[in-house]
Formats: structure tokens, sequence, C-alpha cells
């Protein structure tokens, strides 16, 4: 993940003054129905990350996408799960996360997440079938 000192174009963007630094929460590119829940899990992990003393890096001004891997890596920007099975995954390993959500949450939202995954995973994209079948 990284972070821009100035908000997207377009996004819905919140601010909060903590200490010299204001902190920046843009929900943009949030694609969750309960976005109290994420802004719930941003909070829990910022308030983590200061009891923690993270220092969150230099601000990326460009385009994250268009970086290649090497240079993502040379700038210190960890990829995010490449799949949906693999968020679960993180989410599984992410104490901080978890407590944010509670259990119930955590373990309902799992639930969904892994059988939105499976009835992902056996469907045929139609990708597939213009790269394997067409004539």
């Amino acid at each position: 993940m990284a972070r821009a000192s100035v908000p997207r174009a377009g996004s819905l963007s919140s601010y909060f003054g903590l200490g010299p630094l204001p902190l920046h929460t843009d929900t943009a590119h949030w694609n969750v129905p309960c976005r109290y829940l994420a802004l719930a899990c941003v909070l829990k992990a910022g308030l983590d990350g200061i009891r923690r003393k993270l220092v969150p890096g230099d601000p990326v001004e460009v385009s994250v996408a268009a970086l290649s891997d090497d240079e993502r890596a040379a700038m210190g920007i960890e990829q995010l799960p490449l799949s949906l099975h693999e968020a679960v995954s993180a989410l599984d390993e992410d104490a901080v996360i978890r407590a944010a959500l509670g259990d119930h949450s955590y373990h309902r939202l799992r639930e969904a997440k892994l059988a939105e995954w499976e009835t992902y995973r056996t469907q045929v994209h139609p990708w597939e079938l213009e790269a394997y079948l067409s004539l």
C-alpha cells in the first residue's frame, strides 16, 4: 500500500488533525457495502500504527499501477492480495482488523467471501472462452 500527500480527484475524503501531519482517508475506491465497518478497520489500523510508532513512509505521487514490480519493491510498496482467496488468508492473519470487526462480523464476512470465491473460481470467464475456444 502507498499514500499520497494530496487526495485524488473525485474522491470522498476525510481529514483528521493528528500532530504535525493530517491523516487523510480516501474512500473513493472502497467498493464495500458497509463503509462504516471499513472505516472502523482503517481507524483501528491507524491507531495501531500510532501505538507501535510506525512510520508511514514517503508519499507516492505516481500511479502505483504503472510501476513495475521492481520499482514498487525499491519504493517499499508491498503487493496487496491478488485474489479474494488471498485477501481472506491475509484477513485471517491480521489480528488488528479481526479485532476491529469483532468475532461475529469477522466470521460472517469470512464465510461469505469464501463462498463468493468458490462461486467465482468455478465459473468459466468470457476471457477464457475467447482465449481458448475461439475459432
